[in-house]
């Protein structure tokens, strides 16, 4: 069995591929929140079409070649997702910090359970 670790080690290293590749760096992209999410669609529909693929396919030896697309696909997705989550924290919520502290009174306080901006709706508190 693959471990966490061992993926999330793929997932990061396919973010550095992506930030020396066509587009570099995702925090300088000047991408809108709706780019970043058509990105992330983008690749979510690549591992949606491998999945297709996985059901349609008559062999066992050409439905392992569609999981093995689809896990890179999937480790793609990943990377994705963390480019726009890079991107959000340096583009959109840390020129605002200092508005957080004048609106909330002290930066944005954690759920000590999950590490969530309380209110922390997932452990209801």
């Amino acid at each position: 069995m693959v471990s966490r670790e061992v993926v999330l080690t793929e997932v990061s290293e396919e973010r550095d591929r992506q930030e020396i590749g066509e587009f570099g760096p995702a925090i300088k992209r000047g991408y809108s929140l709706h780019k970043w999410n058509s990105v992330v669609g983008e690749e979510r529909g690549e591992a949606e079409k491998e999945i297709n693929h996985v059901d349609e396919v008559p062999t066992e030896r050409e439905k392992l070649v569609h999981l093995r697309r689809l896990r890179t696909e999937l480790v793609q997705t990943a990377a994705s997702a963390v480019a726009f989550i890079e991107s959000l924290d340096a583009n959109e919520l840390e020129p605002n910090r200092v508005k957080e502290i004048e609106a909330f009174g002290s930066p944005i306080r954690r759920c000590d359970r999950c590490k969530q901006a309380v209110p922390c709706h997932a452990c209801a508190i």
